[in-house]
């Protein structure tokens, strides 16, 4: 007789939390990069438990097959998806190492992941990041396959909640180092001028008031200015743009007035 059924490695939903547009990381991906930035996103997501819980792709192609998703009408900017992955992984949404590699996951959406397939034996031997009890790994597998066997996990090396004064100095004087080191990377006001030529916008304005804060954002060292200048260029087009009024294609007090939850219990 034949095998049992083949394991499914993809899902046909995924929990999303009500919580979600309270969620800081969210909060600022929308703040930057406005509700298409989070369609990105969300898009991004659909597509990782599809396929179970990473995607492994250039990015270029990637970006490409988001476009054709959502809508090409919608990007003024080729590169605004790439823009977006990239911010997502200096925030968090995505682990930063991999996407290094190609590689589009998390150990938010492996722990979602893994809690949906508890009860199945989907394969979780790539890129794997978190250990048997939901806890991180402290070491990334870069060569794309977790050997259970090398690695380091959270309950095998405790440490210790109560750090030494030393320990706390060492780490205090690292975040500084780590700081000076990401702000040592800002751009000069010649290179700021450079790349908004021809485009909208106050470099003089931007440089200013970002070197005066120290280039960090939230209190986090700037990573990426580009990023951070585009985001700048596109508010202030925004403000130029003379603003729209959308007619709604549907009745709005048809729609006002229409409540889902009674339309199931019609049914």
């Amino acid at each position: 007789m034949p095998g049992g059924r083949p394991t499914t490695k993809g899902l046909s939903w995924f929990k999303k939390d009500v919580n979600y547009y309270e969620d800081f990381k969210i909060f600022d991906l929308i703040e930057n990069y406005g509700p298409l930035g989070n369609t990105v996103f969300d898009c991004l997501l659909c597509m990782i438990y599809r396929g179970g819980y990473f995607i492994e792709i250039p990015l270029d192609k990637l970006s490409l097959i988001v476009m054709r998703t959502i809508g090409s009408k919608w990007f003024k900017q080729k590169d605004f998806v790439q823009q977006v992955i990239h911010y997502c992984a200096d925030i968090g949404l995505f682990d930063k190492d991999l996407l290094a590699q190609n590689v589009l996951t998390s150990v938010g959406i492996q722990s979602r992941y893994a809690e949906a397939t508890k009860r199945s034996k989907a394969d979780k031997s790539l890129y794997w990041l978190i250990d048997e009890n939901g806890q991180p790994l402290k070491n990334i597998p870069f060569s794309g396959v977790s050997d259970a066997e090398t690695r380091v996990f959270a309950a095998k090396t405790p440490v210790s909640d109560a750090e030494s004064p030393q320990e706390k100095n060492k780490s205090k004087n690292k975040n500084k180092r780590e700081r000076r080191a990401a702000c040592a990377a800002a751009p000069s006001l010649d290179e700021v001028k450079a790349f908004f030529k021809g485009r909208p916008g106050d470099p003089e304005r931007f440089w200013h008031y970002y070197s005066a804060t120290g280039w960090t954002v939230h209190g986090e060292p700037v990573t990426n200015w580009r990023a951070l200048a585009e985001n700048w260029i596109r508010n202030e087009r925004s403000k130029s743009e003379p603003e729209t009024t959308h007619t709604p294609s549907y009745d709005l007090e048809e729609y006002e007035n229409f409540d889902i939850f009674e339309q199931k219990e019609q049914t």
